[in-house]
C-alpha cells in the first residue's frame, strides 16, 4: 500500500501554532546593514547592481531573509540573502541572491518547474551586460507567472 502526502508551508505553520511550538529557526528579516554586507562582498561588475536588484525584490512583493541553518550543530552559510514571496493559495518561492551576483530559486529546482528563476546580473556567461533594470524586468515575468501557477492552484483551507 502506498500513501502519498502533499502538505504547503501554510499547512506546517498551523500546527505549529496550535501546539505552540515554532517549526524551526525563525528567520531574521534583512535589514540594511545585510544588505550592504551583500553589496561589500559582490564582486564588480555586479556590485553597482546590488541595490537596484533589492529595490525591484521588494517592489514585487518580496521580503529579505538572512540564511538559517537548519542544524543548530552548523552554522549556516551568511553570504546571500533569501527573499520570499506568499501567495494566496498557498506558493511560497524562494529567490536566493549571491555575491556572484547570481538571483535565482535552489540549485537542484529543476528548470521546467513554474517556479524555477535564474539571472546572473553585471555581466551574464555570454560577456554580456545585465543591468538591475533587466533583472527587474525577468522578475516582474517570474512573479506574472507565478500569479498564475497559484491562481490555478486550489484555495488553501484555513
Amino acid at each position: 500500500m502506498t500513501i502519498r502526502v502533499a502538505y504547503s508551508d501554510r499547512d506546517v505553520e498551523e500546527v505549529t501554532a496550535a501546539i505552540g511550538r515554532p517549526s524551526g529557526a525563525q528567520p531574521a528579516p534583512a535589514t540594511d546593514a545585510d544588505i550592504a554586507n551583500l553589496e561589500r562582498r559582490t564582486a564588480e561588475p555586479a556590485r553597482k547592481h546590488v541595490d537596484g536588484v533589492v529595490t525591484a525584490l521588494r517592489n514585487n512583493g518580496f521580503t529579505g531573509y538572512n540564511p538559517v541553518s537548519r542544524d543548530p550543530k552548523r552554522k549556516s552559510n551568511r553570504d546571500y540573502l533569501r527573499w520570499e514571496l506568499r501567495w494566496p493559495n498557498g506558493t511560497v518561492t524562494s529567490l536566493y541572491q549571491e555575491p556572484s551576483g547570481v538571483l535565482g530559486t535552489h540549485a537542484k529546482m529543476v528548470e521546467d518547474r513554474p517556479e524555477y528563476f535564474f539571472i546572473q546580473y553585471g555581466v551574464d556567461t555570454d560577456g554580456d551586460d545585465v543591468t538591475a533594470e533587466d533583472v527587474a524586468a525577468e522578475l516582474a515575468r517570474y512573479v506574472d507567472r507565478i500569479r498564475t501557477f497559484d491562481a490555478s492552484r486550489p484555495a488553501h483551507r484555513r
